[in-house]
């Protein structure tokens, strides 16, 4: 019986060929895309599952209150806290705190590289993120290296063992590999590559003013988090009192390892971590594709189902009862059903590669399909797509009178307003997504267009090269640019200068980089001692504002004219004046900044603010300082003309300066705008998936076009004998899909607003709402609903009347 009904459903989609694979590759096309983001959503919700007791580990972030005011997010962690919580709190199984060094020069025997995974841990490392070992121990102190850098520096990761590794810079150290663990996975917000496993520091040198430590703790199994964390901030504000002035209070705030690449965005983050609002809005464009595709798909079949009311009734005299009828049409819907989700299934599989590179996330269909949440979401997906295809002819068709069918007297009546709604749904969901990929395209513009306040084209920035940068001075009573490394940077700058009169700049924190150097307790002179702010703090050198093209608006630059600017003089921001409460730059000019330590140094000059960071991160207070320790890259402006040759000859001249440092080199303006890599990432998915979510609700305007003039036939006829013109007719066919159209925007308009608005508020700098990112979709909309069922309209009004009369 059953195959009988199969045959049945074939012949039918064989009949009308053409509506079948509209409505099949309609189908087809909604679920594979609901298939892609399902992939690239499940990647990012995976970070850091794969750690062994990954639900009980947490990382201890901190913040910092000038007056109850939030002056301070970070990721790190005071170096005391560990050991705090190792002491006092017993729920704690093990914690280990993490020293990043970053950018490292790591020498092994001749081979030298500039390494970016590097990290100082203690012994308990280990008991809290049990890497997979599988060469020595992770036991002891030395050094543990992935595999992968065991066979970039050695031709075996089992000859590693024993083999020395050095940190070269100023402070050298030397330790030998004791374990080689497998490589990370890409899905963690913690890529470690080298760790050196050290001994615990001495009291005396444990702080909780300075957060230099990512602290991680693993507690033991029913321990309640928000418990410990209620009971560690008592602890540390006990412990902590009197190490910041009375203004400031901290707090501590325990992050679910899993939930740190998607919802954390705090300072000095490991790695940047993704948008869980970006994401979400994925998410929603996820869900209403395959929604409308779905729509369609009934759309379309029950167009087709109008002319089948005397199939119907021929069967029914024939001795077929309603439940065969039933089970016919769910035969047929669940052929439809299968059919799509199969290609959707193999269609995502060819296509997930292309995802891949376009994301630049390492999707794979073999972790997709080993994926049991997905193939129930796929079997929820067949079932409810087999339904809504079969509920309504089940319902309707299957209830006609058959001699009324017969005779083609049976009209099928039913819930209109249901078919209206969907098809309103369809416009809400198209309008939504065309919203969202505008706006993301005109926030990427304007954050592409705007004035930075400082010029990053032509500059390429270069790891400074490992070496001492600094020595102590008697008779200064500070440290000093090492002369040394004076000589060679001076050396450099003077080659270059020699071709095409480049100039070379030395900065601590790149433009594109976090600022990760400052402190609270700072205030102006004269100002009460209550009065404290908190800044951040740059180290430059006096070529920085000529390089960046950086603008003074009052005073002077650092100059080797002044032998004190090294020691006892700053320059601030325009950020920074308002902060310390300066009614103008030149006020600012001459006086002096009060550490937090209660020295002092004179203010020479203030700079115009500029974006150090990218146009999501508000513009920081910040003062900028000559510091021999600060010069962690040298930045070379290279002329315009000729790129490669220029390269060629920055690269000839730091190997003969700097013959044991790595050529470690970006161009600042590609540097810089990787801040903008999610939003441009999302702007091109849901860009794709916008043109193929419109392709697919012009199929359902064109199948709802059938089913709206397949009603109106006879009227269109009648109208026509008496003498209504062909445009009124054709815009009678069409102005109820228009009015859909409209009545979609308007629903779809606040919708997006609302939650695009929120979206937006997380950038400190960002775009207006232009009127025609919303008269666009609406426009388009209209125009694509007319040339669809206009088509249909006019063939219909051009038709016979007395073709469709002749049997009434």
């Amino acid at each position: 019986m059953h195959h009988r009904f199969l045959i049945l459903a074939i012949r039918h989609a064989q009949r009308h060929l053409t509506s079948s694979l509209v409505n099949i590759l309609g189908l087809t096309t909604g679920i594979t895309i609901g298939i892609l983001v399902y992939s690239y959503v499940s990647w990012e919700q995976s970070f850091d599952t794969f750690y062994p007791n990954h639900d009980r580990i947490y990382r201890v972030s901190f913040q910092k209150f000038i007056q109850g005011a939030n002056s301070e997010s970070l990721a790190k962690s005071p170096s005391a806290l560990a050991n705090t919580i190792r002491e006092d709190l017993s729920e704690a199984r093990h914690t280990t705190k993490v020293y990043p060094a970053t950018g490292v020069t790591i020498a092994m025997g001749e081979k030298r590289f500039n390494e970016k995974q590097v990290y100082g841990v203690d012994a308990h490392f280990v008991d809290v993120f049990s890497p997979t070992m599988l060469h020595g121990t992770s036991e002891g102190l030395g050094v543990l290296i992935a595999e992968s850098v065991a066979k970039r520096y050695f031709s075996s990761p089992a000859w590693s063992l024993g083999q020395s590794i050095e940190i070269l810079g100023e402070d050298h150290t030397l330790s030998q590999v004791i374990g080689v663990f497998e490589d990370l996975p890409a899905n963690t917000h913690f890529p470690y590559e080298i760790l050196f496993v050290q001994a615990e520091e001495a009291e005396s040198e444990l702080s909780w003013r300075f957060t230099g430590a990512y602290t991680y703790t693993l507690l033991s199994e029913g321990v309640n988090a928000d418990q410990f964390e209620e009971q560690l901030n008592k602890i540390v504000t006990e412990k902590s009192k009197g190490t910041f002035d009375a203004q400031v209070t901290t707090q501590v705030n325990l992050q679910p390892l899993t939930s740190i690449h998607l919802y954390s965005n705090l300072q000095e983050e490991i790695t940047p971590n993704g948008s869980y609002q970006l994401l979400l809005l994925l998410i929603i464009i996820g869900l209403i594709v395959p929604t409308v595709a779905i729509i369609n798909s009934v759309n379309i079949y029950t167009a087709q189902a109008l002319n089948r009311t005397k199939e119907v009734g021929i069967r029914k005299i024939l001795g077929t009862t309603r439940s065969r009828l039933v089970q016919q049409f769910i035969t047929e819907g669940s052929l439809y059903s299968f059919i799509g989700v199969s290609l959707a299934l193999g269609s995502s599989t060819l296509l997930l590669p292309s995802l891949a590179k376009l994301s630049g996330k390492p999707l794979s269909w073999t972790q997709l399909y080993s994926d049991s949440i997905f193939w129930a979401a796929i079997v929820g997906v067949f079932l409810i797509t087999a339904f809504a295809l079969a509920l309504y002819p089940s319902l309707l068709l299957s209830s006609v009178n058959p001699s009324r069918a017969i005779k083609g007297l049976s009209q099928i009546s039913g819930p209109l307003f249901l078919r209206k709604g969907l098809i309103t749904f369809q416009f809400v969901a198209t309008t939504f997504v065309m919203i969202t990929v505008l706006l993301i395209h005109q926030q990427l513009k304007f954050m592409r267009g705007q004035d930075l306040g400082i010029d990053v084209d032509q500059l390429v920035a270069i790891k400074a090269p490992s070496m001492e940068k600094e020595e102590w001075s008697e008779e200064r009573k500070s440290y000093v640019i090492d002369s040394e490394y004076s000589r060679l940077t001076h050396l450099l700058e003077e080659k270059l200068a020699s071709f095409s009169s480049m100039q070379v700049a030395s900065v601590s924190h790149v433009p594109g980089s976090e600022l990760v150097w400052g402190t609270e307790g700072f205030r102006r002179e004269g100002s009460s001692p209550d009065e404290v702010h908190f800044l951040h703090m740059q180290g430059v050198d006096d070529q920085f504002v000529e390089v960046f093209d950086a603008t003074v608006l009052a005073g002077r630059n650092f100059s080797e004219r002044y032998t004190t600017d090294q020691f006892n003089t700053v320059l601030l921001n325009e950020s920074a004046i308002r902060t310390l409460g300066f009614s103008s730059a030149e006020e600012a000019v001459g006086k002096h900044l009060i550490f937090y330590d209660d020295s002092q140094k004179l203010i020479v000059g203030v700079l115009q603010d500029f974006h150090q960071e990218s146009l999501q991160q508000a513009i920081k207070p910040t003062f900028y300082e000559l510091l021999p320790r600060a010069l962690d890259y040298l930045v070379v402006k290279i002329p315009e003309k000729d790129i490669k040759q220029s390269m060629a000859v920055v690269q000839a001249q730091w190997n003969k300066v700097f013959p044991n440092s790595p050529f470690d080199y970006f161009f600042l303006d590609d540097f810089y705008h990787r801040h903008y890599h999610d939003e441009q990432q999302f702007f091109r998915i849901s860009s794709l998936f916008m043109l193929l979510c419109l392709v697919i609700a012009l199929m359902g305007l064109f199948g709802l076009s059938i089913f709206v003039i397949s009603r109106r036939t006879k009227e269109i006829s009648i109208r026509k004998v008496l003498g209504a013109p062909l445009a009124h007719l054709a815009f009678l066919l069409m102005k109820g899909l228009l009015s859909l159209a409209c009545l979609g925007f308007l629903f779809a308009a606040p919708i997006a607003y609302w939650l695009l608005n929120k979206w937006l508020q997380e950038y400190a700098y960002r775009t207006e709402w232009q009127w025609w990112i919303f008269a666009f979709p609406l426009l388009l909309l209209v125009g694509l609903s007319v040339l669809t069922t206009g088509g249909q309209s006019v063939k219909q009004a051009l038709r016979n009347p007395a073709d469709i009369l002749r049997n009434d």
